[in-house]
Formats: structure tokens, sequence, C-alpha cells
């Protein structure tokens, strides 16, 4: 891999809300239904060749299919030197490479936050990033070319 300088990661923004706090601690014994949602966000700031990338995670837990346990929202961010990076790959190394790279520290944020809450810790999955990029290119390129 070509070489990339991780210059900063951070929280950019951070929502937690357990909308029927205290009483979903005492009444519900149920095991949630969780809705998830992850993008990705890659663009130039100032700097040639340094970009911030976004993780956008969201993620809903319902409880008796309309009761909301928890509602999260959480955009991770790094800011990456990429400027030794060919253009040929600058693409997948953005939005394969760095999200790979982000994504643990957004997965422990995340548990982490739950957990704190006083609910059970919200464990995801890892992401396959190349697996996501390659869906999207796909569905991108079967597109007619004058869908815009």
């Amino acid at each position: 891999m070509q070489e990339t300088k991780v210059i900063s990661q951070y929280i950019k923004t951070l929502s937690f809300e357990v909308p029927d706090a205290p009483a979903i601690f005492i009444e519900n014994k149920e095991k949630p239904d969780v809705e998830l949602s992850i993008n990705l966000d890659a663009r130039k700031i100032k700097k040639d060749h340094i970009y911030e990338i976004s993780l956008k995670f969201g993620a809903i837990a319902k409880i008796n299919n309309d009761k909301i346990l928890f509602d999260l929202e959480l955009i991770y961010c790094g800011i990456f030197d990429l400027s030794s990076v060919k253009e040929d790959v600058l693409e997948q190394v953005m939005l394969i490479y760095c999200p790979t790279l982000l994504f643990p520290y957004l997965r422990k944020i995340i548990s982490d936050v739950t957990a704190e809450s006083g609910l059970n810790p919200l464990q995801i999955n890892p992401i396959d990033f190349a697996k996501l990029y390659n869906s999207k290119k796909n569905t991108t390129n079967s597109k007619p070319q004058n869908d815009l």
C-alpha cells in the first residue's frame, strides 16, 4: 500500500438519545431490532493532497416494532495526507483503505456510548469496505449514461 499519513482523527458529530429513559430500563425485557446505516464521504480540504474521510453511522433500536429504545448518529472523520498516493488508486485508498483504518475507532465509540447509557453495548460487525466500494461502483456503472 502506498504511504498514507494520518494527520488527525476525530468525532465530528455525535448524537445519542434514549427517549423513554428511565422507564425503558424498568419495562424493557425484549431484545431490540436495530437498523444500521453507514455512508462514506471523502473531500479534499485546503491543502493539496489532504483529504477528510468521513464515516457517517446511524443506528435506531426499536422494541415492539415502533418504540424507540435509542437513536444514535455518529460522524467519525480522519484527515489524511495522500500526497504519495498515485492518482489511479486515489479513489480506492480514500473509500477502502482510509475507512478501514477509521472503522475500529468508530466501532469502539459506539460500543462505549451504548454501554455507558445503561444499555447493552452495541457490537458492530466488521465492514468489508472493498466489497461495499465494488458494489456501489457496479451499481453506478450499470446505470444508463443519461441518468443524472
